[in-house]
């Protein structure tokens, strides 16, 4: 199952320029547009908003940590490295689980839910 959702997303690819260039942004620029938008969410927010910035950025670190645990007693492979796929840039043949990205989004989605309910649904 894993590698049919994989598949199914990968053969999108190169049919919608716009969305490969979403792709290769937040693929490789992801950390850093997050906390470009903390950065400026801390300059112009409220103390409330602060506050929520703080609890993000501790989320985050703590989910990449927990990443990085269970990435040293658990390895699935990146689906390049054992399928033919289409790759939009280059990537190094670490471990696929848990995802970085898939951990950043569910952690900021978890923190807006708990921080501001009525946006975080």
């Amino acid at each position: 199952m894993n590698y049919a959702v994989f598949q199914f997303i990968n053969d999108l690819s190169g049919h919608l320029i716009w969305l490969d260039s979403i792709m290769v942004l937040v693929s490789k620029y992801g950390l850093e547009l997050f906390a470009i938008w903390l950065g400026f969410v801390w300059v112009l927010g409220d103390d409330r908003r602060r506050h929520i910035v703080v609890q993000s950025g501790f989320a985050g670190m703590l989910a990449l940590f927990l990443n990085y645990v269970i990435a040293q007693f658990y390895f699935e492979s990146r689906p390049f490295v054992s399928h033919s796929v289409h790759l939009l840039f280059p990537h190094a043949a670490d471990a696929s689980f848990p995802s970085d990205h898939t951990s950043g989004a569910f952690t900021l989605a978890l923190m807006v839910l708990i921080c501001k309910r009525w946006s975080g649904w």
